[in-house]
């Protein structure tokens, strides 16, 4: 980062740790995403900031998570099959599921997706039991093609609480175009769900 003003002149490194924690936090706020986002840019701070500035940040008691945990989150970010944008919408919501799977190699990772082993409802305990298996040398337990079946009450209360975090960080004045844009992902998803 460097001084809007003058972008010849580089930011106090102070004011660049404020500018990283105020970026990570809000990465760490959305719901999509965000434990690849929130670690590809612990990784652009810890390479920018100068030596001694990394930490200070969790010093200054801002940060939303520990040093522990954005250790994990960059080694997730890391991993090339983790952080490819066409595996997402396949990967479970949890930091800690997908700080276990960065442990194993990519391509294991990348053929569990295919054939349906991780998908969005695994849980910390299959996560754990693929890598156990593959440090043991054994191959990964067959689970046949299909992702486990469509939980609705789970998926609901993942939207809801995603609408509850976005609906916090939207001011007053702006909510009533919030609620219309709601309406209208509503209606196009009656419209679609009537095809």
């Amino acid at each position: 980062m460097t001084n809007q003003a003058n972008p010849e002149m580089p930011v106090e490194p102070a004011r660049l740790a404020e500018e990283w924690i105020q970026q990570i936090n809000e990465a760490a706020r959305n719901s999509s995403g965000w434990i690849i986002e929130t670690g590809l840019i612990l990784l652009r701070a810890k390479e920018q900031l100068p030596h001694g500035q990394w930490l200070s940040m969790w010093e200054s008691r801002r940060m939303q998570f520990g040093v522990r945990t954005a250790e994990m989150l960059m080694r997730v970010a890391r991993h090339p099959t983790l952080r490819d944008p066409k595996n997402i919408s396949s990967l479970p919501v949890s930091w800690s599921i997908l700080y276990v799977l960065s442990q194993l190699p990519a391509d294991l990772v990348q053929q569990e997706i295919i054939n349906g082993s991780i998908n969005l409802e695994l849980k910390l305990s299959g996560a754990r039991g693929l890598l156990s298996r593959w440090r043991a040398g054994m191959a990964p337990l067959p689970t046949g093609n299909a992702p486990r079946p469509f939980n609705v009450t789970r998926q609901r209360s993942r939207v809801l609480r995603s609408l509850g975090r976005q609906y916090a960080l939207w001011p007053a004045e702006h909510r009533e175009e919030l609620a219309q844009t709601l309406e209208t992902v509503a209606a196009q998803l009656r419209q679609a769900g009537n095809k």
